[in-house]
C-alpha cells in the first residue's frame, strides 16, 4: 500500500468510484487510456500517443500524488445482474488540491460517453468534497471544442473566464500553453471567430527552478490578458508542480515585460545577453536581457 493514501469508494445508482493512487493503478488506468487515446488527444493536454504504464504513473502523480488530491477511477455496475461484483473501468474524474481551490477534472472511455455517467459521477464527488472536505471554490478547465465538457461544466453552475490555455509543450517537465481568447472579433479583419489564438505563456524547466516566458500578439496588449495566464500558470506551479524558484529574461527596452514582472513580485537581479538560438535556432537573435527572480519558501 502506498504510503499516506486512504483507499475511499464511493457509489451511485450506476457506478462505482474507488480512490485512485499513481503506484497502485497506473497499470490498469493505461490499459483504458490506450484504447480510447483518439478520444481523449484533442482536448486534454497529456493523451499524447500512446502513453506507457510509466508516462501514465507520472501523469497520475500530478493528480494523486498528494493525500488532499481526491482523484477516482469510476466503474459501470453489471445492472443486468444486481449485486454481482462484475464492473468495467470506464473513465476516471475526481478533484485536485489547489492552493485556495480544486480543480475538476475528468475523463470518459469513448464507448460510453453521452449516457449521463461522469454527470453521475461528479454530482457524486462534488457532494463528497463539499460535504466531507468542505470545498467551498472549484476550477475547471476544459477545451472549447469539447462540447460535452463545456455542457455539463454549465450544469454544475461553473462560469467562464476570458481565456483557455492549451498545452504545447511535448518535454513533460515543461509547461507552454497557447492562449486562446473566447469567441472575440479579430481586430485585424473584424470578423468573429470562435477561440482567436493571441499568445504563448509557459514555464520552462532550468537546473534549479523554472524559467516564465511569455509573448502576446500585438492586437491584443494592454488588456490584461498576459497578467490572467501568468497568474494561473504561476499558481499551477506553485501548488501542483511544487515549483519554489521562478526567472524572467525580460528584454530590457519591453517596458511592459518589466512592469509585469514588477507586478508579481520578480526582483531585478543583473542583466545578461540571451540567446534565442540557444533553444530556437531557426530564430538567430541575441537581446540584452533583465534578469527577474522570484522565490518561495
Amino acid at each position: 500500500m502506498a504510503d499516506d493514501f486512504k483507499e475511499l469508494q464511493l457509489e451511485t445508482d450506476r457506478l462505482i468510484l474507488k480512490r485512485a493512487h499513481y503506484k497502485l493503478h497506473a497499470e490498469e488506468i493505461n490499459a483504458v487510456v490506450c484504447t480510447t487515446i483518439d478520444s481523449l488527444e484533442p482536448y486534454i493536454a497529456w493523451a499524447i500517443g500512446q502513453p506507457t504504464v510509466e508516462e501514465t504513473q507520472e501523469g497520475l502523480i500530478r493528480v494523486t500524488g498528494d493525500p488532499k488530491d481526491y482523484a477516482f477511477r469510476l466503474y459501470l455496475k453489471d445492472m443486468s445482474n444486481p449485486g454481482s461484483n462484475k464492473t468495467s473501468l470506464i473513465g476516471m474524474c475526481g478533484v485536485i488540491k489547489q492552493e485556495n481551490v480544486y480543480e475538476v477534472g475528468y475523463w470518459c472511455h469513448k464507448a460510453y460517453t453521452r449516457k449521463g455517467y461522469m454527470s453521475e459521477a461528479l454530482d457524486r464527488i462534488l457532494k463528497f468534497s463539499t460535504e466531507e472536505l468542505k470545498v467551498m471554490k472549484y476550477i475547471l478547465l476544459t477545451h472549447q471544442h469539447n462540447i460535452g465538457s463545456c455542457k455539463l461544466a454549465e450544469k454544475f453552475g461553473f462560469q467562464e473566464t476570458a481565456l483557455y490555455l492549451r498545452r504545447v509543450s511535448e518535454k513533460p517537465e515543461d509547461y507552454g500553453f497557447r492562449l486562446y481568447l473566447k469567441s472575440q472579433t479579430d481586430p485585424h479583419n473584424n470578423n468573429t471567430v470562435d477561440h482567436p489564438l493571441i499568445g504563448i505563456c509557459g514555464i520552462i524547466k532550468q537546473q534549479d527552478g523554472y524559467e516564465l516566458s511569455y509573448w502576446l500578439h500585438k492586437g491584443y496588449t494592454g488588456k490584461g490578458y498576459i497578467s490572467e495566464a501568468v497568474k494561473f500558470i504561476m499558481d499551477f506551479a506553485v501548488d501542483t508542480l511544487k515549483v519554489k524558484r521562478f526567472t524572467i529574461m525580460a528584454q530590457v527596452f519591453n517596458k511592459p515585460s518589466v512592469k509585469l514582472a514588477e507586478k508579481f513580485g520578480f526582483e531585478l537581479t543583473g542583466f545578461e545577453l540571451y540567446d534565442i538560438a540557444s533553444r530556437w535556432p531557426q530564430f538567430p537573435y541575441i537581446f540584452q536581457a533583465a534578469v527577474f527572480l522570484k522565490e518561495f519558501t
